[in-house]
């Protein structure tokens, strides 16, 4: 604008329009700036989240300034444009600065909206991202808690199965009914039932951590990442215990004794048949008792064995 050295009220008009110029150009640039930072807020980093309401929030204090120089500017354009010799010299300049002051005011306060709007979203993001991550960090504390408090039961368990199970093999190898009876209800007495509990408790929380995390903060998974990987650990260890906790119990259910072949006891021992039905209830029973029932049936036939001599004998013969 050409600038008369007389006409101070233009003069004055042109000095608050380049202030209110300069102001509302820091305040675009800086707004702009803030909001495009926000509105490019594509991660589930938190402190980006934050940095991006700082950014506008800063971006906004110049707002006021712009808008109060604004408001000086345009009072010395009105003073000028009610000023004859002012609108005769510069009327075409003055029109132009009341239009471009109101126009700066509407992109400055529209460039303000955006960024009041962008921070309640930014804030909304950030509440998210608290909640889910307070929320993935319960699920994995639990998980924790729980799958160190099953660990060491876990293995006494699997010791004790394993335990029957040999103890069961060596009473079908004794041909001990009573012994794998007895090892039947030690296998059903363990407390299986809480690692099955445990597990269905730890696989529901796992995929409960799983739906947060995706949309928890970066920073929560990262310092988490290695106490989550040790409770993924554990829950699979568990699984894998309680399928093998599983699978020796059917194997101990499963063990037998194989059917006595009594005609051949009966040879073997050089009995007669009117002892089959009493040798046979003998030879299906624990070893004290078929001792003691074979004690029974050689003093009936007169035989100079003992009980424990005929249960020798039919082992040898590998009868039983």
């Amino acid at each position: 604008m050409a600038t008369p050295g007389n006409d101070l009220l233009f003069e004055q008009m042109q000095f608050d329009y380049d202030v209110a110029s300069t102001a509302v150009e820091a305040a675009l640039a800086t707004l702009g700036k803030a909001v495009d930072f926000a509105k490019d807020f594509k991660t589930k980093r938190e402190d980006f989240a934050r940095d991006g309401i700082t950014n506008l929030n800063v971006a906004r204090e110049l707002v006021p300034d712009a808008i109060e120089k604004l408001g000086v500017a345009r009072g010395s354009a009105k003073i000028a444009a009610y000023s004859a010799p002012s609108v005769k010299a510069h009327k075409d300049e003055i029109v132009a600065a009341i239009k471009q002051i109101a126009t700066w005011e509407k992109q400055v306060l529209k460039l303000d909206t955006a960024a009041a709007n962008l921070i309640e979203v930014r804030f909304a993001a950030v509440e998210k991202l608290d909640e889910m991550s307070t929320k993935f960090s319960a699920c994995l504390k639990q998980m924790t808690t729980l799958s160190a408090e099953l660990a060491p039961d876990q293995v006494s368990v699997r010791e004790a199965l394993d335990a029957i199970h040999a103890k069961a093999l060596k009473c079908v190898e004794l041909r001990n009914a009573g012994g794998l009876q007895f090892a039947n209800a030690d296998a059903d007495s363990l407390p299986l039932k809480r690692f099955e509990d445990g597990l269905a408790k730890l696989e529901q929380l796992a995929k409960k951590m799983e739906e947060a995390g995706s949309k928890a903060s970066l920073e929560v998974r990262t310092e988490t990442a290695r106490e989550h990987s040790q409770a993924q650990k554990r829950r699979d260890t568990l699984a894998k215990d309680l399928a093998h906790f599983n699978a020796r119990k059917q194997a101990i259910k499963a063990l037998e004794l194989a059917p006595v072949d009594i005609a051949k006891a009966l040879k073997t021992l050089g009995l007669p048949a009117e002892h089959k039905a009493a040798l046979a209830k003998a030879l299906a029973s624990d070893d004290a008792r078929c001792i003691k029932a074979l004690d029974e049936i050689a003093k009936q036939s007169k035989l100079k064995q003992s009980g424990k001599d005929m249960l020798a004998t039919l082992r040898k013969a590998k009868v039983v």
